[in-house]
């Protein structure tokens, strides 16, 4: 608890010395948090809208498996009456999803790099290693995303429809948390050289995991309390709508100054 309380009292006085740097963060973060949800709500409707009419088009017809069997040994039509329904519908989903994650990978490595990499250069007073900061991690950012590629790729090769239930969802989200985690710690260690990331991250991750959860539980809380305030905010004034959003940045920008300094703190 000392860690996380000389933590917080560090963050407090960066803020009160470095107004400039902290301003500019923030503006950096309100960009790609208007940018990231604005790709979502673009693209994220036209998705859904298209697997509501496959879903649709999957119950309106009999693909119960003794008909399909059937209609197979006689070799009959067994996608019902719309046979290209399916096949064109994922196809579009393909396609504005392959263009939703391409959009929202290069807001992420752009703008998101810019918040990790001058977020340790103003908790570490290198201004000069921004650069550095920010190649690492791109090149932290692409491991993982292999890393998460591969998992997925392995876990919906094995799994089919009809047979994933509860227990695949809990182990798909815990898989995604450790791997949040360990990204995570990785990003806050930015500093290190790739090979000092990649060999501290875990060892790291393990040894400090109950403070890092405390850490994270805090982080936690107040980013879902002000996500709260500007969701009652959005039908009251806008002027009070655009106040909750620059609040929200504001906790989500020092939860992550919080989790930077709190790694520095117990390394």
């Amino acid at each position: 608890m000392k860690t996380i309380k000389e933590s917080l009292l560090q963050i407090a006085e960066l803020t009160r010395k470095r107004k400039g740097t902290m301003l500019l963060l923030l503006l950096i973060q309100t960009i790609f948090f208007v940018l990231f949800v604005g790709v979502g709500f673009h693209y994220g409707p036209a998705i859904a809208a298209e697997m509501a009419e496959i879903i649709a088009y999957a119950q309106s017809e009999d693909f119960n498996p003794e008909v399909v069997a059937f209609n197979l040994a006689e070799e009959r039509q067994v996608m019902g009456s719309d046979p290209e329904l399916i096949g064109r519908n994922f196809s579009l989903i393909r396609v504005q999803a392959q263009s939703m994650l391409l959009l929202l990978a290069a807001i992420y490595l752009v703008l998101g790099g810019l918040n990790w990499s001058l977020a340790q250069s103003l908790i570490f007073e290198q201004k000069k290693a921004v650069h550095r900061y920010f190649i690492r991690f791109a090149v932290v950012c692409a491991v993982y995303v292999g890393i998460i590629y591969a998992i997925g790729a392995g876990i919906f090769r094995n799994i089919s429809l009809t047979s994933f239930g509860l227990v695949h969802l809990v182990v798909i989200a815990a898989i995604a948390l450790l791997l949040l985690y360990l990204m995570a710690i990785s990003f806050a260690h930015l500093r290190k050289t790739l090979k000092g990331i990649a060999l501290l991250t875990i060892p790291f991750s393990v040894r400090k995991i109950g403070t890092m959860l405390v850490v994270i539980l805090i982080n936690t809380l107040v980013v879902v309390l002000l996500a709260g305030l500007v969701v009652l905010a959005a039908d009251l004034h806008i002027a009070i709508s655009i106040m909750g959003l620059v609040l929200l940045n504001a906790g989500i920008l020092y939860a992550r100054l919080f989790f930077i300094e709190s790694v520095r703190m117990l390394s």
